[in-house]
Order: structure tokens, then C-alpha cells, then sequence
């Protein structure tokens, strides 16, 4: 048993996939990604179950004039997971600039937001239908 995870990137130079033991905590292990097709990321974990926590880390520029604001040390969310854990923390440093800064939102912010901010969940797309059956209405009579 294991887990596919992909994530989507044109920009990014390296891609981490962290797994945590809770949606609050530091990771338990951060893999580095290696493969990529496309600019989507993607690896095969063994060993990975349903429930567990995740996200990632993205490394390239740090540019925001130009818009590029990737920031390994912000801890992002799948956008296609079908499960979060866990509730953002306002008071953390959760934004990738350093809030009150003089250099307003060009100062990067290199802390570690990932305890501060929610996890996907490992979930499966299989649905037990019980006794459900199709209508078996025919088409036009829909």
C-alpha cells in the first residue's frame, strides 16, 4: 500500500512532500520529490495510509516584483486534497513576507509556519453504493 502525490509548478526549482503525525506538529518526514512530467511534481510514497497528514514545500525565486514568492519555509496546501485538517493560525507567521517590516511585503520570512497551518488528509475516492442500483430508465424516457 502506498500513495501518488503530485503537485503542479512551473516555476519551482525543488519540490518536498512532508508527511505529518497530526494536522499541528512539526513533519515526520520530508521527502524530496525527484520526477517531474509537465511541471507537475509527482512521486509514489510506500507505506503511506488513508488518514494520513501532508503538504509541501516549494523552493525556486524569491522575486516579488516579478510575482515569484516561493518560500520553502510556508508549508502549502494540496489544492486538489479532498480532506483538511487543522485551522490556520493567525498569529503565526504564516504569510511568506515578515508582517511590519519596513520593506513592507518584499521582506521574505523564512520562519517554519507549518504547525500554524492546515494539512491535507490521505483519503480514497471509493464509495460503497450498498444495495443501489441504476434506475435503468432509458434515455428517452429521461
Amino acid at each position: 500500500m502506498g500513495v501518488n502525490f503530485a503537485i503542479y509548478s512551473e516555476g519551482a526549482t525543488a519540490v518536498e512532500l512532508c508527511l505529518f503525525d497530526g494536522p499541528c506538529g512539526p513533519a515526520r518526514r520530508t521527502i524530496p520529490i525527484r520526477e517531474s512530467t509537465g511541471h507537475v511534481w509527482h512521486c509514489y510514497v510506500p507505506g503511506v495510509r488513508l488518514g494520513a497528514y501532508y503538504g509541501f514545500r516549494i523552493h525556486g525565486p524569491y522575486n516579488p516584483e516579478k510575482g515569484l514568492r516561493f518560500n520553502p519555509a510556508k508549508l502549502l496546501i494540496d489544492p486538489y486534497a479532498k480532506a483538511l485538517a487543522g485551522q490556520v493560525d493567525w498569529n503565526a507567521p504564516v504569510f511568506s513576507y515578515t508582517l511590519g517590516s519596513p520593506q513592507q511585503d518584499l521582506a521574505r520570512d523564512d520562519r517554519d509556519d507549518a504547525p500554524a497551518v492546515p494539512k491535507g488528509v490521505v483519503t480514497t475516492s471509493d464509495f460503497d453504493w450498498g444495495n443501489d442500483r441504476p434506475p435503468l430508465t432509458p434515455f428517452h424516457d429521461r
